[in-house]
């Protein structure tokens, strides 16, 4: 995988781009609404039904409960759902590996906004010298591509995560009526964004996982 990686700063408006089977419902969590479909986790709340690929660490789920392989941490309210999947055991702070889901109620916020959003935040979090987004493929005038994020290094106020990198990626949806983010992260020790052997996931992983989201994520809406 060529992925071309520069420092980036979003506050200066520098966007680094590389133009590098059936089976039955299983309900995971009561406390959460999603359920596994067809090699699939699907998750409906307010008033949208949002499907997106099982991270690799998941996809050899089978009939096995999710208590058994997974933390969960969800939340809503009447106008966002927070959807958020660790290795069994991990945590919000503790986690090697994360996947989850954003869906906002915003039917008039332009999806591109709502992606600059989140790169903001995520610029946010890293050392600049270190971070920079890439995209596998160009956006089209109807979809936008997969995002990536590469933070060699997080910010040391982040105490929790001092020490260590991520790799991101982003997959974005909209309906009439809202707005969603899916996302799969890999977490390690602090790596050389430029050179892709040291980052905590194997980029073969990653063109893969690129790949699943571009074609997997789908955001419906209730009639």
């Amino acid at each position: 995988m060529n992925i071309i990686l520069a420092r980036h700063s979003i506050l200066s408006g520098l966007l680094l781009v590389a133009v590098l089977v059936g089976s039955p419902v299983q309900v995971w969590a009561q406390s959460a609404p999603i359920a596994l479909d067809g090699g699939q986790i699907s998750l409906s709340s307010l008033g949208h039904t949002l499907k997106m690929p099982l991270p690799s660490w998941l996809e050899g789920a089978g009939g096995r409960s999710l208590d058994d392989q997974a933390s969960i941490s969800y939340s809503d309210d009447s106008r966002k759902a927070e959807l958020d999947i660790f290795p069994k055991g991990q945590t919000s702070l503790s986690w090697t590996s994360a996947a989850g889901a954003r869906i906002l109620l915003q039917p008039t916020r332009a999806l591109a906004d709502y992606r600059s959003s989140e790169m903001t935040y995520y610029s946010q979090t890293c050392q600049p010298e270190t971070s920079g987004f890439f995209q596998l493929e160009a956006d089209s005038a109807d979809n936008l591509a997969t995002l990536g994020f590469v933070c060699g290094a997080f910010i040391d106020t982040l105490a929790d995560y001092a020490g260590d990198g991520e790799i991101l990626l982003m997959q974005f949806k909209r309906t009439p009526k809202g707005l969603a983010m899916v996302y799969q992260k890999w977490r390690g020790k602090a790596f050389d964004p430029g050179v892709p052997v040291s980052w905590p996931v194997a980029t073969d992983v990653i063109q893969k996982a690129v790949q699943q989201l571009k074609a997997d994520v789908t955001l419906l809406a209730a009639d």
